[in-house]
């Protein structure tokens, strides 16, 4: 198993640069980069990962599936390792929370990248008992 340790850029992004940021995160001992996508072009963020070998996982949100999937599609120009996914809402039925999930599996496999759905409050996933009934019916 590969165990990397990715460094959060929430609170810096914007504060620094994407260059910044990388040089910190590899100075104290992190393997890569995770949260929003870069405000650099994805050009540019490609570069800058090919020069300094990170890894990267881009976070995505939104209770909205079409808005769901323009955010995923943004991330996958990044060419991240994956996508970090803050699924829909805990207001959701357990269906429109089904329908939603078939959709972004329908998109992972598209963009070919792996997805995966955090146990956030205030979405999906915002307990443990609730990730379970999903786990099972998926």
């Amino acid at each position: 198993m590969d165990i990397k340790v990715l460094f959060s850029w929430w609170g810096y992004r914007g504060v620094q640069s994407e260059a910044a940021l990388i040089a910190r995160a590899q100075e104290a001992g992190y393997d890569g980069i995770e949260g929003e996508p870069p405000l650099c072009s994805p050009a540019e963020w490609q570069k800058l990962r090919a020069e300094s070998g990170i890894a990267n996982l881009i976070l995505v949100g939104d209770r909205d599936i079409e808005e769901h999937v323009r955010k995923m599609e943004l991330a996958a120009s990044y060419a991240p390792d994956g996508i970090i996914s803050h699924t829909a809402s805990d207001e959701f039925s357990f269906d429109e929370g089904c329908r939603f999930i078939e959709r972004c599996l329908k998109e992972e496999q598209r963009l070919g990248l792996p997805v995966v759905h955090e146990l956030h409050r205030g979405k999906l996933f915002y307990h443990p008992v609730v990730t379970a009934q999903y786990a099972r019916k998926f």
